[in-house]
């Protein structure tokens, strides 16, 4: 399983030491929201669930903590992707993992 917390920036270094394999960018669509599974638009054999992905806190359903002065309120970010969006994946490590970039 990816690890949830890999930023792009230790992903890319990975790729640039390994010197291996070229990354590829690939565009995608969201067939399934609950579970998270995702075809491949060049390859629609390819299907890949959250195990094969590394996927940004800002697309996900999170909540984030607002300071303003002394008082901190909590509010939940609802920005987890839906069926029928459109997302560029990196693939990366051998083609095995996929970090989604951004929605298209």
């Amino acid at each position: 399983m990816a690890d949830k917390k890999t930023s792009i920036r230790e992903i890319l270094i990975k790729i640039t030491e390994e010197g291996i394999f070229v990354p590829d960018i690939q565009e995608a669509v969201v067939v399934k929201a609950n579970p998270l599974t995702i075809r491949l638009v060049n390859d629609k054999k390819i299907t890949l669930t959250s195990d094969d992905l590394v996927i940004p806190e800002r697309m996900t359903n999170h909540k984030v903590t607002i300071s303003s002065g002394d008082v901190d309120r909590t509010v939940e970010v609802k920005s987890a992707l839906k069926k029928g969006e459109k997302v560029n994946l990196l693939q990366y490590s051998d083609g095995k993992l996929y970090y989604i970039l951004d929605r298209v």
